[in-house]
């Protein structure tokens, strides 16, 4: 897969940032990081064995890369984003107790910003 914008002078490098499971849900990301001119590279992870051997693999399908100066930045733009959204009702956190989602907030470093901000 070619990346989506491809610069190759820039201050920094890029560093993994999200995994997706497909390219709709990347793109989508992508989409966002465009609207606030935030530079970033699509990859798909290299599959070193066939998978009529092994079969299919557990790895993302597409990773997101951002230059590791912009890591804050979209996490906040991210959280502003999902404050306005409403929490769908089969959301997973909605089944946690008040003491897990304490734990959420605790341990940042665990979850990702979505999970952190619905806490």
């Amino acid at each position: 897969m070619e990346d989506i914008l491809d610069h190759e002078y820039t201050e920094g490098e890029f560093e993994f940032f999200r995994e997706f499971l497909n390219l709709e849900e990347a793109r989508d990301m992508a989409n966002i990081l465009e609207q606030y001119n935030i530079l970033y590279k699509l990859e798909e992870p290299r599959v070193i064995i066939d998978q009529a051997i092994v079969g299919h693999s557990m790895l993302p399908k597409v990773i997101l890369k951002i230059l590791t100066r912009d890591f804050q930045r979209v996490n906040t733009i991210l959280a502003s984003i999902i404050e306005t959204q409403e929490i769908p009702n089969q959301h997973y956190l909605l089944d946690f107790s008040d003491l897990e989602l304490f734990e959420v907030l605790k341990k940042p470093d665990n979850w990702n910003v979505e999970d952190i901000t619905l806490s």
